[in-house]
């Protein structure tokens, strides 16, 4: 399903419209910025964000943001498939908290794969 960014306005929950650099292109009155909770879909070359009804618990938002930073923090001083590891796993963490990653890079089919093949090799004997 394909929206366009003035249907966005129209939804009946807090959501926005993301460009790839992740400003805002469209949003509903009740969009409050992404939080825990919050899902990304795709929608070609954007992302929609829908949140929960309701901020999120200061504190809560406060305690994430500082493991995410923590979690960047160690990948940066690891090397090799830790590091790989490490930065998949914090990645996973910043999309269930409701915030897209804040690096979007666009590779290629291969690196994807390899990527996985790595993860996937570290957690499957």
């Amino acid at each position: 399903m394909r929206l366009d960014p003035s249907e966005i306005a129209c939804l009946p929950l807090p959501a926005a419209l993301l460009d790839r650099r992740g400003a805002i292109v469209s949003a509903t009155k009740e969009w409050q910025g992404p939080m825990p909770g919050s899902i990304c879909y795709h929608a070609g070359e954007a992302r929609l964000l829908a949140a929960p009804d309701g901020r999120a618990w200061p504190a809560q938002e406060s305690v994430m943001r500082r493991l995410l930073d923590e979690m960047r923090a160690a990948v940066a001083a690891m090397s090799g498939d830790q590091a790989l590891c490490a930065a998949v796993l914090g990645s996973g963490l910043e999309l269930v908290a409701g915030w897209p990653p804040d690096d979007v890079s666009h590779d290629s089919i291969g690196g994807v794969l390899g990527r996985a093949r790595t993860v996937i090799r570290a957690r499957v004997p």
